[in-house]
């Protein structure tokens, strides 16, 4: 190789090399940006979830455990029976009372108009 060669060829390896450094100089800064970005991200995901951390154990505490929740039911269960056990009851009575009238009114109209006759 000529002298005039070699320069050339030292001046092309001389510019591929800048841009070589250049292009790696942008790419670092583009990584560098997306890594503040991505730690940004990060640290505002990580706020949100401390934040749902403190309303899950806020909303929780107006919950009931299972096991109180479960005796309640059992409870108002037997009372629901008792109560419709004595409306079935209360219905029954009504209407053996209503009957009762029923059959009272029937003999008052046989009756009335018999005692009227043998009255005149």
């Amino acid at each position: 190789m000529e002298l005039g060669e070699e320069s050339a060829f030292v001046a092309r390896l001389d510019e591929r090399l800048n841009a070589l450094i250049d292009s790696f100089e942008a790419y670092r800064r583009t990584s560098d940006r997306a890594l503040l970005v991505a730690d940004a991200e990060f640290h505002r995901r990580l706020d949100e979830l401390n934040g749902e951390a403190e309303r899950l154990k806020n909303m929780q505490a107006t919950y009931l455990p299972r096991e109180i929740y479960e005796r309640n039911r059992e409870t108002v269960e037997a009372r629901m029976g008792s109560i419709e056990r004595f409306n079935a009851n209360l219905t029954g009575k009504q209407w053996i009372a209503g009957a009762v009238i029923l059959v009272l009114a029937a003999a008052l109209a046989f009756f009335v108009p018999m005692v009227e006759r043998s009255v005149k």
